[in-house]
């Protein structure tokens, strides 16, 4: 008995595995809509959460990646307005806490970014020379109606920093942006949660 029709089930399937993840980079707008939670309370809010984008940068110093998980979140209040935020979730290896204090679009404008939670992971000496400490950092920003239109004509490229210095850059594109608007404006193509 031969190896290769084993060996070539086993690729077929990782490969049918692999291509059932959406990647939100590439994914089209009625996929990222289709995949938008969407849930309403019952105080008649409703809310939706957009997949995660991935933004993953090496550092060689420091524990390897420096991750950036981004979502795009929105909230209707009862009385029809809407809010729309970027989500973050930021895990890091460094010396110290980053003071994520603000956020650089690419036209050069900075928005705030609101810390929601900061978390020491782990602490210790790596490779046995550096003494560094594994963070994750939770956030948010909220967009403007400026700010939403620009991610619907060409996406969001946007450098996560503070006042003295430049950290992880991450990108939102615009296909992710207009598949989570339509899941906003039309809630019946968004994943409802129960």
């Amino acid at each position: 008995m031969t190896k290769q029709p084993f060996t070539a089930m086993l690729t077929l399937a990782a490969l049918a595995l692999g291509g059932c993840a959406l990647d939100p980079k590439t994914a089209s707008p009625p996929e990222i809509a289709a995949n938008t939670d969407y849930r309403q309370n019952p105080q008649r809010q409703q809310h939706w959460k957009g997949p995660e984008i991935i933004n993953r940068r090496y550092r060689s110093l420091f524990y390897g990646y420096d991750t950036v998980y981004s979502r795009l979140a929105a909230q209707r209040e009862a009385n029809g307005e809407t809010s729309y935020q970027i989500l973050i979730d930021v895990f890091y290896g460094d010396r110290n806490k980053r003071d994520y204090s603000q956020v650089k679009l690419a036209n050069g404008s900075v928005l705030p970014v609101h810390t929601r939670e900061h978390i020491y992971m782990q602490c210790d000496f790596f490779n046995t020379l550096v003494y560094a400490c594994l963070f994750r950092d939770r956030a948010s920003i909220d967009l403007s109606p400026a700010e939403l239109q620009a991610g619907l004509a060409s996406g969001l490229n946007l450098q996560l920093g503070s006042a003295s210095a430049d950290f992880d850059p991450f990108t939102v594109p615009a296909n992710y942006f207009a598949g989570f608007v339509q899941a906003v404006e039309h809630p019946e193509t968004a994943n409802k949660e129960d």
